[in-house]
């Protein structure tokens, strides 16, 4: 598949009315064949054009029981099992749909802690929720708007191994540049608060 590539928007109006705000859904992660990491998250809204999920701190998840793939050379013996985990802060991830990217807003105990740019494959929906391919490098920006690159090292690392090709890396690298330049921060969603009768979503 195309690193760039995403669903068409007919698609995504045929699964639109399957969900409802406060639903849970799956979100996950995954890489050669295998589920890296999955998270629920309770749906905030749905449209043609994006989703939008939120995941507090304190929600269960699933994450591969081995070391990060860009650390290992040979995966012919590779642990592909999940274990348990736990999210670690309250996110809102904004994703739209053919971008290469999700943004995220962070808080921490009820304080807005930043935005943090996921560099990921495009979103494809399946019957529980949709599935992506995380791309090592991310992007942070603190609350006054500075930015840096986070996990340049991993994915050098991913490339040095295969897991990447040179020009794979350089896609997710213009895809980090193009986020950068547009700025979509502030996003509208800093002074948003989750609807009180929510429960934490479970898997």
């Amino acid at each position: 598949m195309d690193l760039l590539s995403g669903r068409s928007l007919g698609t995504i109006r045929t699964v639109r009315g399957r969900n409802k705000d406060g639903d849970t859904v799956l979100l996950r992660f995954l890489s050669l064949g295998h589920i890296r990491q999955a998270v629920p998250h309770t749906l905030v809204e749905l449209t043609d054009e994006r989703v939008v999920l939120w995941v507090p701190h304190g929600t269960p998840t699933r994450r591969f029981a081995g070391p990060p793939l860009f650390e290992v050379d040979d995966l012919a013996s590779y642990d592909w099992s999940l274990r348990e985990g736990v999210w670690r802060n309250d996110a809102l991830r904004i994703t739209r749909f053919g971008d290469a990217h999700s943004l995220l807003l962070f808080w921490r105990a009820g304080v807005f802690t930043g935005w943090y740019v996921n560099l990921q494959d495009p979103l494809r929906r399946t019957p529980l929720g949709w599935d992506t391919r995380d791309h090592a490098l991310d992007v942070t920006v603190e609350p006054d708007g500075t930015w840096s690159w986070k996990d340049e090292d991993h994915l050098a690392a991913a490339v040095a191994r295969g897991r990447f090709s040179e020009q794979e890396a350089r896609a997710i690298r213009a895809e980090g540049e193009r986020v950068i330049a547009a700025r979509p921060w502030p996003t509208g969603w800093e002074d948003w608060r989750p609807d009180s009768g929510w429960t934490r979503p479970e898997l």
